[in-house]
């Protein structure tokens, strides 16, 4: 079997979140365990990538942004942005990969241009069905854009992979859920969780709420934030009156997701990449999105799971009778709801379908 170079362009930061990056890393360490080599370029930082990756045994340390470009972020596509992206084509071309991933909002047709014309093959992971792309192949993880949304977007000889069955889930999910799946939820503790940037401050709205309402039963309520100014923040607006048990926990290497998964009875949380993980457990939560993309995601999942999704200008006193009768029906049914598309596979359909 050829030893095949994959090479990685995605970006994380304050304003994309995580997201991209985690689900780029699932598809490398699937990559890897076939027997090939990942690297990853990027070029708009401010969180310490180098020791994410690192932590999973990604080296390719001569290609982070940090060394090259310094540390000032883009907030949106613009000329600067452009220039940055246009000054790595050199960085991906001495790498010689022959399979390019790029995950990006603000990457298409034109710049993926420069590397299919060199008979590198593309990848593209895309969640908009917005922009023209110049690729071998393309994947939507959802049932909110079809292949059809695609074909003008793509070249004719393009594959497009999509659907729920391609969703891009972490291993360890895979092997909790068989751990979990007969187990019973008790509606005992509830996890709040908006991601790495949380713009909108909902951790601290959210916390402050649940730390003051008095439910049935005392519950245990964690808090997991990604930056230590917003636990500060919901560490000042807790109440002192609080009636349930409250941890504060950052989002850093050392925190095991997957446990603190696995003691989840019903989550409070935006609608990224842990609504899913929550849907593919078969966790109960209320989902309240921070933009378009993401309401019409937990749309799709509450239609299969035991989701709800409430808009960001909700009433607090609407929000809080909404949990009680959830918690409710949930200590009355306490049967795990698990969504018939996502079984945990999606990494692994795409790295074959890209290898054959």
């Amino acid at each position: 079997m050829t030893k095949l170079r994959i090479l990685f362009r995605v970006d994380a930061n304050s304003v994309l979140g995580l997201g991209h990056l985690m689900r780029c890393l699932v598809l490398a360490e699937t990559f890897r365990f076939r027997g090939h080599s990942c690297a990853f370029l990027t070029l708009n930082s401010d969180v310490d990538l180098l020791s994410i990756l690192k932590s999973k045994g990604f080296k390719q340390q001569d290609l982070m942004s940090q060394s090259s470009f310094g540390n000032k972020i883009c907030l949106e596509k613009n000329q600067e942005f452009e220039e940055l992206n246009y000054r790595c084509v050199k960085n991906v071309l001495e790498y010689s990969p022959h399979i390019l991933i790029v995950d990006h909002y603000w990457i298409d047709y034109e710049w993926e241009s420069n590397f299919k014309k060199r008979g590198i093959k593309i990848l593209v992971l895309d969640d908009l069905a917005a922009s023209k792309h110049s690729c071998d192949f393309l994947v939507h993880q959802t049932d909110i854009k079809s292949k059809k949304a695609y074909l003008s977007l793509t070249p004719p000889e393009a594959r497009i992979l999509a659907g729920f069955e391609y969703m891009i889930l972490r291993t360890e999910l895979h092997v909790q859920r068989t751990n979990i799946q007969n187990l019973p939820l008790n509606a005992k503790n509830i996890l709040v969780a908006f991601g790495f940037t949380d713009p909108n401050n909902l951790t601290s709205r959210i916390g402050r709420l649940l730390s003051s309402t008095e439910f049935d039963t005392e519950k245990k309520i964690t808090i997991l934030a990604g930056k230590s100014s917003i636990l500060r923040m919901v560490e000042q607006n807790l109440s002192s009156q609080s009636e349930n048990e409250v941890i504060l926990l950052s989002m850093n290497s050392s925190i095991d997701i997957i446990k603190l998964l696995k003691q989840t009875d019903y989550a409070v949380t935006a609608g990224g990449l842990l609504s899913i993980e929550l849907a593919y457990l078969g966790i109960p939560c209320t989902v309240i999105p921070s933009s378009k993309i993401q309401y019409d995601v937990a749309q799709s999942l509450a239609l299969q799971v035991n989701n709800n999704v409430i808009r960001e200008s909700f009433v607090e006193d609407d929000l809080v009778q909404h949990l009680h009768s959830s918690l409710v029906q949930q200590k009355n049914n306490r049967k795990r709801i698990f969504h018939p598309d996502i079984d945990g596979l999606g990494a692994q359909r795409i790295v074959e379908a890209v290898l054959t």
